[in-house]
């Protein structure tokens, strides 16, 4: 899977919520090690994205959840970096 561009763009994405900075912090390394793109947000919210189509963003989610223990929702986006 290969995200699309990051700059201005809109796309699906995989997005896990952390209740507290603390869990916010974990999380984000925890994303960091793990071979997805990601684009992170300020907390709550960690982002795995942007895709084109919504079955790559759900397919990387299963994978989070599966493997590595973190669930989400998909969702669209637009990223503006």
């Amino acid at each position: 899977m290969e995200p699309i561009a990051l700059k201005d763009r809109s796309g699906w994405v995989a997005r896990m919520t952390a209740d507290t900075d603390e869990e916010f912090e974990r999380m984000a390394a925890q994303m960091a090690l793990i071979d997805v793109p990601t684009v992170l947000d300020e907390p709550p919210h960690l982002y795995a994205g942007p895709f084109e189509e919504k079955a790559e963003a759900q397919n990387v989610l299963k994978f989070l959840k599966s493997e590595h223990g973190l669930d989400g929702l998909v969702t669209w986006r637009t990223v503006m970096r």
